[in-house]
């Protein structure tokens, strides 16, 4: 049996629109960190493999570090357990790559509730990750498929030097969103 199904509307139904439940945006410093770059061996490992050649790791040890895995728990203990206690989708979406990546944000995030909540992580997809979890977890509320989602979006300024001139974020931020389906605003 297929883990997730296609909306109603995709099958000649109409679907009805979810319902936003709560929204919640946090920023994040230096201080919400939960780990110390002199920890992160293996991302300054994994990114000296991707560059082909050892690279000063200057960048990691100024910048702010917060990572997904951090920001997921400050998301949940935000929303508190009344929020959290009928999720039974959690979708994280991410546009880069974390600065702790052996860590599974969403995981954490479905440690909090109080039930089996599916995850599913959204990366690799840049500024499209949060309109792709937003599709997913409204497609799941709209086909019956589950009650509740949260949707995190979380993006962090912790990144390797680049030639390539483009925008980087300017901080450390999450925003979540709780998805109740049903009629609603």
């Amino acid at each position: 049996m297929p883990s997730f199904r296609r909306d109603d509307a995709s099958r000649g139904r109409p679907a009805a629109a979810p319902r936003l439940s709560s929204a919640l945006t946090l920023h994040f410093t230096r201080e919400d960190r939960g780990t110390e770059p002199d920890d992160m061996w293996a991302y300054k490992r994994h990114w000296n493999f991707l560059s082909g050649r050892e690279l000063d790791h200057g960048w990691l040890e100024s910048a702010p570090a917060v990572s997904y895995h951090d920001m997921a728990g400050a998301v949940g203990r935000a929303l508190g357990p009344e929020a959290l206690a009928e999720v039974d989708l959690i979708v994280f979406a991410m546009t880069v790559a974390d600065c702790r990546h052996a860590s599974m944000a969403g995981a954490l995030l479905a440690g909090m509730t109080d039930n089996d909540a599916h995850v599913l992580g959204v990366s690799e997809q840049g500024v499209a990750a949060p309109f792709t979890a937003l599709r997913i977890a409204t497609g799941q509320l709209a086909s019956g498929a589950r009650r509740r989602a949260l949707v995190v979006v979380a993006e962090q300024s912790t990144l390797p030097p680049c030639p390539v001139a483009g925008t980087r974020p300017a901080r450390d931020a999450a925003v979540a969103l709780v998805l109740d389906a049903g009629p609603g605003p």
